[in-house]
């Protein structure tokens, strides 16, 4: 009986866990390549909108704009 117990605690634990990493991993990337441009370049990638390059490229949680 604890083990079941202590199993259902430690599963819903760790889908916290992951539910709040996953949530909070997630960032805003902005395009500021002026024309068509290779998706994959961090010069075109901004953390802010008008900002300057360099920000890393966006993953599959990211907001994109």
């Amino acid at each position: 009986m604890y083990f079941n117990r202590f199993f259902k605690i430690s599963t819903f634990t760790l889908i916290a866990f992951l539910l709040y990493s996953a949530e909070h991993q997630a960032a805003n990337r902005f395009w500021i390549a002026g024309g068509a441009s290779n998706w994959n370049n961090t010069a075109n990638w901004s953390t802010t909108s008008g900002g300057v390059g360099g920000a890393s490229v966006p993953g599959a949680a990211d907001q994109v704009f």
